[in-house]
C-alpha cells in the first residue's frame, strides 16, 4: 500500500472562518467543517505533514449587529463566541491544530500588519481603483438606539452588508447584504430589489459614495483559468463566470463600517474599513498561514508564492463569489501570497426541510447533539457525510438519523467484536483481504482527494467493509486483517470507532498505512464495547420545539 503513502507531502488545510455572532450549528459542520477534519485524518493516515488552522472572522457586520441586538459591544460578542465555536467543534471530534481569535493580544497585531500588507499589495501592484457608487444611506429612523458600547447607523450612514434587505437580483430571495446564500449571487447595494433596513425601521435615499475596488489588469481569464487549475467543480465556476460576465475582475475592498481593519484614502469616503468579503476574507487564511509557519518552524507563510505547501481552503455556495472571484482575484493582484491550491465546495444544509436559522431557533447546535442529545460523535459524523450538501441542497432529519445511529452503531459493535474473537491466534494478515482492502483504500482516497472530494463516497468504503462480514471473517488471519482495514477506512469518518480497534490490535498511534509494513499484531482484547441505543426523548432536548415528538 505504499503507492498510497503521502510522506513528505505537505499540506494546509484552512476551513471558511465563521463568522462569531452565534455558536457553530449542524448546517456549519455537514458544510464546510467536517468535511476539512475527514480530509486532516486521511492525509494524516497516509503519513503527510498536515495542520488545519483558521480563524474566527471577527470583522464581518453581524458581529456588530449582534451587539446592537443585545445591548453589548462587538468585542465581547466576538469573545464569547469564538469560545463556544471552538467548544462545538471539539464537541464533534473537528480538530485544529489551532482557531485563533484575531482579537487576541497575541494576534491582534500580526492579523492587522498582515492584512494592510496585502491590501497595499494590491494597491501598489496597480490592481485598485477607487469607484464612486450610489450607496443606500439612512433618511429617516426609528427603533431603539444603541446602548453604550454597540452601534446602529445613524441617519445620514450608510445601509450596507447585514444592516441591509432585500431580494436577490438573480432569483428573487429575500436576503441581507450583498450576497444570496440561496443562488450564490453577489451584487452592488443598488441593484438590490426592495432594499431597506433589517433591524429597525427607517427610509432610505441613495447617494454617491466612494470605495476602493479590486481592478485585475490580468483580467477575468485569469481568474478562471486558476479556478480550472485548482480543479474547482464546473457548478461553481459557472456562479463565478456569471459575476465576472456582469462586473468583470472587480471586487470592493473597502466597505463604510466603524467596526474592521480601518482604510484611509484621499480619495475613498471616511469611515472606511478593508472588506470582510474580499481582501480581508483571504487575509485571515494568510493569518492562519503564519501560525502555521510558527508551528512547523518554516521560514515562509504556506500561502507564499514559492512555498510547496498544498493549501486547501473550504467554503459555503454563500461564499462562492468572495473566494471564487475575490480571494482569488486579489492573491493573482499582489506578489506576496499565492491563490489557494484547492476549493472544497457545498450547497446549503438544511433542518427538517428549511434552512438553519438562528433568529427562528431553527437550529441544532453541534456540541448539544452529543452533550444534550446524548448521541455518539462518531455515529453524528457518519450520519452528515452520508446526507452531506455537497452536491446539492439536502437535509437533516431527525427521525432518520435516529434510526441511522442506532442501526449503524448497533452493527459496527457486533461484527468488530465478533473479529476480535476471529482474529485470537492471528499469525499474519491474510493476502486476500489485504488485496480488497488497497482497492478499497484506493476509491475512498480517491474520494478524499480535493479534485474528487466527495464525502458520501468516501462513507461508502466504510459500508462496503462492514458489508464484506462474515465473508471476511473466515479465519483467524482475515479476521485480524479485516479488523486492521477497518480502522484504516474508518480513521478519517468514525475516528473514536477506528482507534478503539487499532488499539484493541496493540497498534501504537493513530491508524496508519505504513503499519502495513510491520507486519500482524495480535489482539490485546476480546472487544470493543457497543454504542448507546438513542431514543426520540434523548434527541428532543437539543432539537429546536416544532421538531420535538
Amino acid at each position: 500500500m505504499h503507492k498510497l503513502g503521502l510522506r513528505g507531502r505537505k499540506f494546509f488545510l484552512t476551513p471558511v472562518c465563521l463568522v462569531p455572532n452565534g455558536r457553530a450549528h449542524l448546517g456549519h459542520v455537514a458544510g464546510p467543517l467536517l468535511k476539512m477534519d475527514v480530509l486532516r485524518r486521511h492525509l494524516q493516515r497516509a503519513g503527510a505533514d498536515v495542520k488545519m488552522i483558521s480563524l474566527s472572522d471577527v470583522h464581518e457586520a453581524h458581529v456588530l449587529i449582534k451587539a446592537y441586538v443585545e445591548s453589548s459591544t462587538p468585542a465581547t460578542v466576538a469573545n464569547r463566541f469564538h469560545e463556544q465555536i471552538t467548544q462545538d467543534l471539539a464537541a464533534l471530534g473537528i480538530e485544529y491544530d489551532d482557531l485563533i481569535n484575531p482579537l487576541d493580544r497575541e494576534w491582534a497585531g500580526v492579523y492587522e500588519t498582515v492584512n494592510r500588507d496585502f491590501l497595499n499589495g494590491i494597491i501598489r501592484a496597480g490592481n485598485a481603483a477607487v469607484r464612486s457608487e450610489p450607496l443606500p444611506i439612512l433618511a429617516e429612523t426609528g427603533g431603539a438606539p444603541a446602548s453604550e458600547g454597540a452601534w446602529r447607523p445613524g441617519v445620514g450612514d450608510p445601509i450596507v452588508s447585514g444592516w441591509l434587505k432585500g431580494r436577490c437580483l438573480y432569483c428573487e430571495q429575500p436576503l441581507v447584504g450583498f450576497f444570496c446564500e440561496s443562488c450564490g449571487g453577489h451584487f452592488s447595494p443598488s441593484q438590490m430589489r426592495s432594499p431597506g433596513t433589517a433591524y429597525f425601521p427607517g427610509t432610505l435615499r441613495f447617494e454617491d459614495r466612494s470605495s476602493l475596488f479590486l481592478d485585475l489588469r490580468k483580467g477575468s481569464p485569469a481568474i478562471l483559468e486558476h479556478l480550472e487549475q485548482a480543479h474547482v467543480r464546473r457548478d461553481f465556476i459557472e456562479i463565478a463566470r456569471r459575476y465576472l460576465d456582469a462586473n468583470g475582475p472587480s471586487i470592493r475592498l473597502t466597505v463604510p463600517s466603524p467596526w474592521g481593519i480601518p482604510f484611509e484614502h484621499p480619495e475613498v469616503s471616511k469611515g472606511q474599513a478593508i472588506f470582510s468579503y474580499s481582501a480581508l476574507l483571504i487575509g485571515c487564511h494568510f493569518v492562519a498561514g503564519e501560525r502555521y509557519r510558527q508551528l512547523t518552524g518554516s521560514d515562509r507563510n504556506p500561502l507564499a508564492r514559492d512555498s510547496d505547501v498544498t493549501c486547501v481552503l473550504s467554503f459555503g455556495i454563500d461564499n462562492t463569489v468572495p473566494f471564487l472571484v475575490g480571494a482569488v482575484g486579489c492573491a493573482l493582484g499582489q506578489e506576496m501570497y499565492k491563490p489557494m491550491d484547492h476549493f472544497l465546495v457545498n450547497y446549503f444544509y438544511d433542518l427538517d426541510g428549511s434552512k438553519f436559522s438562528t433568529s427562528r431557533g431553527h437550529v441544532i447546535w453541534a456540541g448539544d447533539i452529543v452533550t444534550l442529545g446524548g448521541a455518539e460523535v462518531d455515529l453524528v459524523r457518519a450520519y452528515l457525510c452520508l446526507r452531506n450538501p455537497e452536491f446539492g441542497r439536502l437535509t437533516f432529519r431527525a427521525d432518520e438519523f435516529l434510526q441511522f445511529h442506532n442501526e449503524l452503531g448497533a452493527r459496527m459493535a457486533a461484527v468488530t467484536n465478533e473479529a476480535l474473537r476471529m482474529a485470537v491466534g492471528a499469525t499474519a494478515w491474510d493476502a486476500g483481504v489485504m488485496r480488497y482492502l488497497e482497492t478499497e483504500l484506493g476509491i475512498q482516497s480517491s474520494f478524499l482527494t480535493p479534485a474528487t472530494f466527495d464525502l458520501a463516497g468516501a462513507f461508502s468504503c466504510v459500508e462496503r467493509w462492514l458489508q464484506r462480514t462474515p465473508a471476511l471473517h473466515i479465519t483467524a488471519d482475515a479476521a485480524s486483517a479485516w479488523l486492521y482495514g477497518f480502522a484504516l477506512l474508518a480513521y478519517p469518518i468514525l475516528p473514536k470507532a477506528a482507534q478503539r480497534v487499532w488499539h484493541a490490535l496493540g497498534l501504537p498511534g493513530t491508524p496508519s498505512l505504513e503499519q502495513s509494513e510491520r507486519g500482524v499484531v495480535k489482539p490485546e482484547t476480546a472487544s470493543t464495547g457497543t454504542y448507546r441505543t438513542l431514543t426520540r426523548a434523548e434527541l428532543n432536548a437539543c432539537l429546536p420545539a416544532s421538531l420535538r415528538r
